[in-house]
């Protein structure tokens, strides 16, 4: 079988990040990678190919009142319609585009994202004086890290523990206990993440977030709110902050996210100390994603 692409295969995007590791899982089961005469084109955003089935990966729809949300809901019906199946990454994403867009006549999965264990395996001990909960996102107003470091600080937690911030923040406070790490090549934030205790994601509304799937795979536990896909992402291995105003599939502004119950999210903090370590999680392996796509390319041709 030939499969391709819609996107060039680089690391530079979370969406690139994650075909860079399907494709290679999908090669260890005899696919053929190829960016000319496929059987089967992956379309990640756009990208429809003709002479073969083209499939759209859904990763959301456009709910940020910011931009033209119809237009942009529109383009992605267009694809809904035009391609000859689809593969939602979660339950939550299905749900949105049966309500924003349409429900697609066409054959569906719901596949979700995936990595490789395996790289999280004798990683260099990364050097710290304190333990530390790390957050780490490409951090725009809807990621909340303001409410990240606040309820931290009105946690207690920092007289023993720090927070540790990877990524160009936007927002910035003077305490020796949060540290800001700014941007890091990715296999020093492996051993970042390797040697946190746990880590936080408080975004309104996230698809599919690539970072909480690291999280869970290096067996740490996440601290996260009920809105979006994080929360079928972490199952047991969380605890969850619950939205004051839950999402009600309509444009909203994305960028003024509604504020959180700030008690509880200092509770939530403390309370995340006494969860067990986070088990495996085989469903999230790239290799067991791979081989649901596999079988779903089979249902198409």
């Amino acid at each position: 079988m030939r499969v391709s692409f819609s996107l060039p295969l680089k690391p530079l995007s979370g969406k690139q990040i994650f075909a860079c590791r399907l494709a290679r899982s999908l090669e260890k089961l005899g696919v053929e990678i190829v960016t000319k005469r496929p059987d089967i084109n992956i379309v990640i955003v756009k990208g429809t190919k003709n002479g073969c089935k083209n499939i759209l990966r859904l990763d959301g729809i456009w709910m940020n009142s910011d931009v033209d949300c119809k237009h942009k809901n529109k383009k992605l019906q267009n694809h809904l319609l035009e391609c000859d199946g689809v593969i939602y990454q979660n339950e939550f994403c299905k749900k949105s585009s049966d309500k924003m867009i349409c429900k697609t006549p066409k054959p569906h999965a719901i596949i979700g994202n995936g990595i490789n264990p395996d790289i999280f395996k004798n990683r260099k001990k990364f050097e710290h004086k304190r333990p530390y909960i790390m957050a780490l996102c490409k951090w725009r107003p809807h990621k909340r890290l303001k409410v990240i470091v606040k309820g931290f600080l009105q946690s207690g937690l920092q007289k023993e523990f720090d927070l540790r911030i990877l990524g160009e923040p936007d927002y910035r406070v003077k305490d020796p206990s949060v540290i800001y790490m700014g941007d890091i090549p990715n296999a020093s934030l492996l051993d970042v993440l390797v040697s946190s205790e746990y880590t936080v994601h408080l975004a309104y509304v996230d698809w599919c977030p690539n970072s909480v799937i690291e999280s869970v795979m290096a067996g740490k536990n996440v601290l996260h709110t009920d809105s979006g896909g994080t929360k079928i992402i972490v199952k047991d291995n969380s605890i969850c902050i619950p939205e004051t105003k839950p999402w009600d599939f309509r444009i909203v502004k994305l960028y003024k996210p509604p504020s959180l119950d700030m008690d509880k999210l200092a509770s939530g903090y403390r309370d995340m100390m006494d969860l067990p370590t986070a088990g495996e999680r085989m469903d999230l392996h790239i290799d067991t994603v791979a081989n649901q796509y596999l079988e779903f390319f089979r249902r198409i041709l």
